[in-house]
């Protein structure tokens, strides 16, 4: 069993050739700048088969082949010189190393540890060169520098002397400035350039604007300019060529824009004037109104002349409320209309001259109640009020002086009419007239009664045709009367006197008396003493 194994073995070990050995040589410690080009020498230990090609591998900082940078290769069968190029930024006995590759028979070399640095020289960047405008914006000197400059480094002025890294077109001089990126051993330091001209800006002077009437003189645009433009620029409005000289009610208002020519890369400078013109305030042309004094509020816009604007204020002898002349409440006289100009046009003025009349007073309504036996009456003493005299009267009959006369003229409806002055209007008023009978209270009588008859209707005694309704007065207050009765029973023998009174506010009242003698007499019923 033993030596059937060994066997085995042996067999297997014939069948496998053996491996080369690459090895690199040793390789002396040096630092050195940038990313150099180096022989590296390499033994070979082995047979290498003809068309093989030998491959340096450089690793990672840790020395991991995982993903190698392949730095050179040559075609060989034995020991021989690779040229290898290392890329800068290597720190030898930092782990990094190296290895050769065979490719027939692929073999892979033992791995060397590499004692080379390769510093990383600086970068200034490539020079440039820079023209700005004097009123450009400060400029960053390094995104000036062409190539890949590393940051950090320092600028110098043209004097030499040490600034920052941003240019002031303004406030900086011109001419070429330097940067300069400080070496790492044994790389030295690295410089570059940028020169910068600076180009004068052109000047059109700053913003302005104006205000003016429609009215005024005209004027040059360029005096409206702030700032101090350069001449010689040129004006346009409305993207067309304007002459600088504004004429007010001529030329539009609006903003007119001042251009100078600037040498790149500075722009041209614009400025702009703005135009204002504003139209002069139109008060109208003066008026004049003529009111009643009871009349409705007036507007006293509606009086003036010409097309004045409205929105303008009112002055006089009263104060006028929403332009409003009211004769109840305010005084006649001139009222000025004053319109307020928008600066720089002065205010506008008119006048509106109120003439007052004072109403037609024809007084109140009134009544007349007449007796148709009266004297003739005064119909204006009828009316209410405080009535003007000359009006004239109207009615059923004609009046003649004013008076109402029964005896020729026919109750009813008289008006009053006075005539109104200027504006004011007629006015009326009436007297009504009612015309009254005289009251008759009969005639008057003597009448003989026996106390024991007891009664007696006092009115059947009056003689005549009397009017009922109308009032007994016992004269002798026996208070034996009870609603023209008078009950003879509850006096003494004697005579008693007794007034009817029927009243009436046309005509006055009118009386009758009865004498009524009672005696002790006893005479059948039915029977009365005669009458005197």
């Amino acid at each position: 069993m033993n030596a059937a194994r060994a066997l085995t073995g042996l067999l297997i070990a014939l069948a496998i050739p053996a491996h080369a050995q690459i090895t690199v040589d040793p390789m002396v410690p040096v630092s050195i700048c940038g990313s150099p080009t180096l022989q590296v020498d390499i033994s070979v230990v082995s047979a290498i088969n003809a068309g093989n090609l030998f491959t340096v591998e450089l690793s990672d900082a840790a020395g991991s082949f995982a993903t190698p940078t392949v730095i050179g290769s040559w075609s060989g069968t034995g020991s021989g010189t690779i040229s290898c190029t290392f890329p800068a930024g290597i720190i030898g006995g930092s782990g990094v190393a190296i290895r050769v590759l065979a490719s027939d028979p692929p073999e892979i070399g033992t791995p060397y540890p590499l004692p080379i640095t390769t510093v990383i020289p600086p970068n200034a960047g490539l020079n440039a060169v820079l023209t700005v405008c004097s009123n450009g914006p400060i400029v960053n000197l390094f995104m000036g520098l062409s190539g890949s400059p590393q940051a950090g480094g320092a600028w110098t002025s043209p004097t030499g002397a040490v600034v920052s890294n941003f240019f002031n077109p303004a406030t900086d001089t011109p001419g070429c400035y330097t940067y300069t990126v400080i070496g790492d051993p044994p790389c030295v330091n690295e410089s570059a350039v940028v020169c910068i001209t600076v180009n004068q800006a052109p000047n059109a002077g700053a913003n302005g604007s104006i205000t003016v009437c429609s009215s005024d003189a005209p004027f040059l645009l360029f005096d409206q300019l702030a700032g101090s433009p350069s001449v010689g620029g040129t004006w346009t409005f409305g993207g067309g060529p304007f002459n600088g000289a504004f004429v007010p009610g001529v030329s539009s208002p609006g903003c007119y824009t001042y251009a100078v020519l600037g040498s790149a890369p500075c722009a041209n400078a614009t400025a702009t004037v703005c135009v204002v013109v504003n139209q002069p305030p139109n008060a109208g042309t003066n008026g004049s109104l003529t009111v009643c004094s009871d009349g409705a509020p007036v507007s006293m816009f509606t009086y003036l002349g010409g097309t004045p604007q409205p929105g303008g204020a009112w002055l006089g002898p009263s104060v006028p409320v929403g332009g409003m002349y009211n004769p109840m409440t305010m005084a006649p006289g001139f009222y000025t209309y004053n319109v307020t100009g928008t600066p720089p046009c002065a205010n506008a003025v008119s006048t509106v001259t109120v003439m007052e009349f004072a109403p037609a007073n024809a007084g109140v309504n009134g009544t007349l109640d007449v007796c148709t036996n009266s004297t003739p009456v005064n119909l204006f003493a009828a009316l209410g009020g405080s009535p003007n005299a000359g009006g004239a009267w109207t009615g059923p009959s004609p009046v003649i002086s004013g008076n109402y006369d029964p005896a020729t003229m026919n109750p009813g409806v008289y008006a009053y009419t006075v005539v109104g002055t200027g504006p004011c209007a007629d006015a009326t008023s009436t007297v009504t007239v009612t015309e009254f009978n005289p009251p008759n209270a009969g005639s008057s009588g003597i009448v003989n009664w026996c106390q024991s008859f007891g009664a007696l209707d006092l009115f059947a005694q009056l003689g005549g045709a009397p009017d009922v309704g109308g009032v007994w007065v016992d004269m002798d207050a026996t208070g034996q009367l009870v609603a023209g009765v008078f009950n003879a029973s509850g006096v003494t023998p004697g005579t008693y006197g007794f007034t009817y009174i029927v009243n009436s506010t046309a005509c006055g009242p009118a009386t009758a008396t009865l004498s009524v003698i009672v005696g002790p007499c006893l005479i059948p019923p039915g029977e009365i003493f005669p009458t005197e």
